[in-house]
């Protein structure tokens, strides 16, 4: 009779049948509850979607990675605390159209979702977020920024270096952190053509003491330039 409840046309009885299967914990109708997150009623919805959160069912995943754009600000702490709480293997693909620069609030909802130190291990959703640390602005890339050293493989450092100028010092500082302790030496005689290229003296002193710690001396010849520049500490 509960269930039968479940597909009434009042949403009141619709969401008084979730709560009762809620309140005695039955999950094992959870595949009764899947058409509710759907529903055209948002109290009914957000129910139904509470509810197989609270059993762990990743079916409602989805659903709630939808709330991730509501401009109700608890509505979306509570989404982004539920998502926290499963396997970050699940999260990718349902993430994934949130990261987006154009979109900063649910991007940065959709960040918080996510543990620097427990990544999807999801190509995707890795460029995506490499992309708003890269191209992004304000709070949404410094958020971003965050995750920067753990997507930074040894095959993309090159994306990297091109940070080094940027003129946020916080993305500077990042990307610098990312080369040394990624092993960015392959990408010495590129981290030196920066130095050569950009023109702020602090950029320039922030480069070339990188490309110290980074210990390749064959790129100093890519230096050469500076010899002549009118910092003597250059």
């Amino acid at each position: 009779e509960v269930l039968a409840r479940l597909s009434d046309p009042d949403p009141r009885v619709r969401s008084a049948a979730v709560a009762l299967l809620q309140t005695h914990e039955l999950a094992r109708h959870a595949s009764a509850l899947a058409p509710l997150l759907r529903d055209p009623d948002e109290a009914t919805r957000l129910l139904a979607t509470r509810t197989l959160a609270e059993w762990g069912d990743p079916s409602c995943l989805d659903a709630l990675a939808a709330f991730l754009t509501s401009e109700d600000d608890g509505l979306r702490r509570e989404a982004v605390v539920t998502l926290r709480g499963f396997d970050p293997a699940l999260l990718g693909g349902v993430l994934l159209r949130h990261l987006r620069v154009e979109t900063p609030r649910a991007a940065a909802a959709a960040l918080a979702s996510l543990r620097p130190d427990r990544l999807p291990g999801d190509e995707a959703l890795g460029d995506a977020v490499f992309k708003i640390a890269a191209l992004g602005s304000g709070p949404l890339r410094a958020r971003a920024l965050r995750f920067l050293p753990a997507l930074a493989e040894p095959s993309r450092l090159g994306e990297v270096v091109p940070l080094l100028r940027d003129v946020n010092p916080s993305v500077r500082s990042a990307a610098r952190d990312v080369l040394r302790r990624r092993d960015g030496r392959r990408y010495a005689p590129a981290v030196a053509s920066a130095a050569v290229a950009v023109r702020e003296p602090t950029q320039r002193l922030e480069i070339l003491s990188l490309l110290a710690d980074l210990g390749v001396p064959e790129a100093a010849t890519e230096l050469v330039p500076l010899l002549l520049d009118s910092d003597p500490r250059v």
